[in-house]
């Protein structure tokens, strides 16, 4: 999506190759969200999440599957880690839940460097893992979208009630897909559905 606009008729989405026209949009950017929704002056900050994923040795690899090894959240005096055990691809997914550095979705380094290994991942394992080769098996850039309480914000576009949209998942929206997909439904359907207190707006209008 390139770009949008609303009157009281309609709505319109440029995506560059196309336009499309409709009479609501749900407006779910990621990261993108702080360009598209930039008139609102939501408090986001766009963080760069590296992830990696690590060889178990021999002795350990049967260990590293999800009938035998949990989902993990480890947090330490150096942050918050996450684990996930090897399914469908190879290795145990590894990455640091707290923390980033805040970049432009734009123009952000989607490249895993050496620092993202040696500066914090693979001495989190040190610290508190074993059974595991150090060798990086694949690796992936992800960007939270970070609102300043770290819960979502869901609601209407205060100049264009047939605009709704979701952003500031922080991390950990994807696990609430369903029920944001059914509250994004309800809101879209309905304009006298209500915007949860939680997840709205307003909320921030008392952070300085």
């Amino acid at each position: 999506v390139v770009s949008w606009s609303a009157t009281d008729t309609g709505v319109r989405v440029d995506t560059g190759d196309d336009t499309y026209l409709a009479e609501r949009l749900i407006l779910t950017a990621g990261a993108w969200s702080v360009h598209l929704l930039a008139e609102l002056g939501i408090p986001l900050e766009v963080r760069r999440k590296p992830v990696l994923w690590f060889e178990a040795d021999e002795t350990h690899r049967a260990l590293a599957s999800p009938d035998r090894m949990p989902v993990f959240i480890v947090d330490d005096e150096h942050g918050e880690f996450y684990g996930i055990p090897q399914h469908e691809v190879p290795g145990v997914k590894i990455g640091m839940h707290s923390g980033g550095e805040a970049v432009d979705p734009e123009t952000v380094n989607r490249a895993v460097t050496g620092d993202d290994y040696e500066q914090t991942i693979w001495p989190f394992i040190q610290r508190n893992l074993h059974g595991f080769t150090g060798k990086v098996l694949d690796t992936s850039m992800c960007l939270y979208t970070v609102s300043p309480d770290e819960d979502f914000v869901i609601d209407r576009h205060p100049e264009h009630n047939r605009v709704v949209f979701a952003t500031g998942f922080s991390g950990h929206g994807f696990k609430f897909t369903p029920v944001i997909g059914e509250y994004l439904a309800s809101l879209t359907g309905s304009d006298d559905a209500p915007v949860r207190p939680d997840f709205a707006l307003s909320r921030f209008a008392l952070v300085p």
